[in-house]
């Protein structure tokens, strides 16, 4: 299995910018070049104006965003999920945690891709220093990266899709999330076609019964606390709305919260996916 689960870190350079308060950090006379170094290394050196503590009601998020890649999926869709995403990385700040999962084809144990990395706290969260907020561009910056090659399929669009083995994955993740809100946003068309289940066109749709019975075998994903968005599915025809009512109760029972605001064509980055 292809897992890419790592931090990329920025490394402080030399030539930080130096306030007057740094002149404390160095006891001893130094050279300019070894005392830029001590001060990019520590963060003593960091402009007073750049400093802010994290606000003490912040809640840390974790958001977890599936990327379909089946080949029902239009190119230009595949594009508004590259841009949603961007906004959810540039939207990344301490203590957040960015996971995203390519949608498995056929069972939990398919060979696709998979990425996590989170931001971290700061030591001290009254004093942001500029090394604390190079190390956050870091992990933002390689987010972008591998978003870069996360969106081109393997071997060519996914013949399959499915979205059941994919959320059980997930629920991994939030049930690991800590004290992280959990937020899932789904870049699909939500039409599930694999394992006997075929949404598109209606042409085997399951019954609300069925996830009756996965509930009650304790078959359903750990989602509990969950907010659920997605983006890429179109719920203006009679088919879709049925679609997205399966796929409402579906959460609902798996302790989650898909709101009908939240499912929609376009994303506006994940600040747009709230539930009450």
């Amino acid at each position: 299995m292809r897992a890419w689960i790592g931090r990329i870190v920025v490394p402080a350079t030399a030539g930080a910018p130096v306030s007057g308060s740094a002149l404390s950090c160095a006891l001893a006379p130094v050279s300019a070049l070894a005392f830029a170094l001590a001060v990019a290394s520590t963060g003593c050196g960091a402009d007073n104006a750049g400093r802010n503590a994290i606000a003490t009601d912040r809640t840390p998020r974790q958001v977890i965003v599936i990327v379909d890649l089946s080949g029902s999926r239009a190119a230009h869709m595949l594009d508004e999920g590259r841009k949603f995403l961007e906004e959810v990385i540039a939207g990344l700040d301490f203590g957040d945690r960015l996971v995203l999962l390519e949608m498995h084809q056929r069972s939990p144990v398919d060979d696709v891709r998979r990425w996590a990395d989170s931001i971290p706290l700061p030591p001290d969260p009254s004093f942001i220093t500029t090394r604390d907020r190079r190390m956050a561009e870091g992990v933002r910056e390689g987010a972008r990266a591998v978003v870069e090659k996360f969106f081109v399929p393997p071997a060519g669009p996914a013949p399959h899709t499915d979205i059941f083995s994919t959320l059980q994955v997930a629920g991994e993740y939030v049930r690991s999330a800590g004290r992280r809100a959990t937020t899932i946003v789904i870049l699909s068309d939500m039409l599930q076609s694999a394992n006997g289940i075929e949404m598109e066109g209606a042409r085997s749709m399951p019954e609300h019964r069925l996830v009756d019975e996965w509930k009650a075998a304790g078959r359903l994903p750990p989602l509990a606390g969950a907010c659920v968005g997605v983006i890429g599915a179109d719920a203006s025809t009679e088919n879709g709305k049925a679609v997205q009512e399966f796929w409402r109760y579906y959460f609902d029972a798996a302790g989650a919260t898909l709101e009908a605001r939240n499912y929609r064509v376009l994303g506006t980055g994940v600040g747009g996916v709230v539930c009450d």
